[in-house]
């Protein structure tokens, strides 16, 4: 599954629940902000060039343009006492399985 294929044509979409993909500008906002002021918008440390943003739940969920995998940020780090380091989890080990289990869930 390459990036052309697979998350272009799903910009915008979404399913039945959650707050579905950025539109492609929107992700070209999102990733600039993300650089700008970093994650958690703290200035602590910064965004990595390689992670996309591609929704928001409870912190940017993206994708590992290096490793194909998707990457969440846990924006209330502090609060569960983790390092920005640790606050950066893989959620799924690649695009294709996390948007069928996105797709499969219910509410």
């Amino acid at each position: 599954m390459t990036y052309d294929s697979s998350l272009r044509s799903l910009m915008g979409f979404r399913p039945r629940h959650g707050p579905g993909f950025y539109s492609l500008e929107r992700i070209g906002l999102e990733y600039d902000d993300l650089r700008r002021r970093g994650p958690g918008y703290t200035g602590e440390a910064a965004w990595p060039p390689h992670l996309l943003p591609l929704t928001h739940n409870v912190g940017p969920a993206s994708y590992d343009l290096e490793r194909g995998v998707i990457v969440a940020f846990n924006d209330y780090y502090y609060d569960d006492e983790l390092t920005i380091e640790e606050a950066f989890t893989d959620l799924d080990p690649s695009l294709e399985s996390w948007l069928k289990d996105w797709l499969d869930t219910t509410n």
